[in-house]
């Protein structure tokens, strides 16, 4: 018996949470990725005032130089570096949820905003 047969391991919350937070932590990086290079390069190159450039000057420069793949150099450390994060964050986070929900007799109260910001 597998695994994944009926869908029992996605029934499970948790799991739900962390794969959540695994694939928003990797949406995010790779869709900031050529901005954090563009803010690296230009944190370590020191550019004159004759010389500064927009976001879209620096970026269309990067490209220029380096090719497309040049806007997500540093993008595989940053993965690797932030999945695991990002998993367990979302799943401490859905669990002090359920938690601070769920009263002593077993019921649920809806989580109001001062519940979402203790988690």
């Amino acid at each position: 018996m597998g695994l994944f047969q009926g869908g029992s391991l996605f029934q499970d919350p948790e799991i739900v949470n962390a794969f959540s937070g695994a694939i928003a932590g990797a949406l995010t990086a790779t869709f900031v990725c050529p901005l954090d290079v563009l803010k690296t390069r230009l944190q370590v190159q020191r550019i004159s005032s004759s010389q500064r450039v927009g976001i879209a000057g620096g970026l269309a420069g990067i490209v220029r130089q380096e090719g497309f793949g040049g806007l997500y150099r540093g993008l595989t450390p940053t993965l690797m570096a932030l999945l695991p994060n990002w998993a367990v964050y979302f799943t401490v986070y859905g669990r002090l949820k359920t938690t601070l929900i769920t009263r002593p007799d077993g019921r649920t109260v809806p989580a109001t905003p001062a519940i979402h910001m203790t988690a």
